[in-house]
């Protein structure tokens, strides 16, 4: 008996090495996959990846604030993996109004309800010209939250940086952090 509860002690305990913990990024320059890099001017908690073209960072926990990276999504992708069901997906064609319609129904498909764009306007990085949006929505629990996204195509993958966060406070206690982040992007 005493032999079997040490082996499943030790089952337990080499499972929770290989648990994926958050690592500290920043501040200065990251690259982001093989062609992605950016700025920040403060320190993030970069979160396990979820999909290998996806990279999430947090300040306060990702209830409360969350910077998701897109790096070359390619078409017949959803945006967000572990979605159940049939979730939409990017395809290479798509315009910019509706890669915003398909973020405003991967965030209802994720459980978010009152999705609504509250603005949409061209961004530039280096020589690409792509597209900026801002948004507003209740996630599960209902509170309330704000984001804005910047991305493009390029040869025919998405490549977007996602910031959300609580609307009464996070979001513009990180937006400065955030924009320097927009501002530097490059691919």
């Amino acid at each position: 008996m005493v032999r079997a509860l040490a082996l499943c002690l030790a089952l337990l305990l080499a499972a929770c090495e290989h648990v994926a913990e958050p690592t500290l990024v920043g501040p200065g320059r990251v690259a982001l996959g093989d062609r992605l890099a950016v700025e920040t001017p403060i320190a993030w908690s970069r979160l396990p990846p979820s999909a290998p073209s996806r990279e999430a960072w947090t300040v306060n926990g990702p209830l409360l604030d969350l910077l998701t990276f897109t790096s070359g999504l390619s078409s017949g992708q959803p945006l967000f993996a572990g979605l159940e069901g049939s979730p939409p997906t990017f395809r290479a064609d798509m315009s910019a109004p509706e890669i915003a319609e398909l973020i405003g129904a991967t965030m209802t498909a994720a459980g978010a309800t009152g999705f609504r764009m509250i603005a949409a306007r061209p961004w530039r990085t280096g020589d690409a010209e792509g597209f900026r949006f801002d948004y507003r929505y209740e996630d599960k629990s209902g509170l309330e939250k704000r984001g804005t996204a910047v991305g493009l195509v390029r040869e025919g993958r998405l490549w977007m940086i996602d910031f959300r966060a609580a609307a009464d406070h996070f979001f513009q206690s990180l937006a400065p952090a955030v924009e320097r982040i927009f501002e530097t992007a490059s691919l």
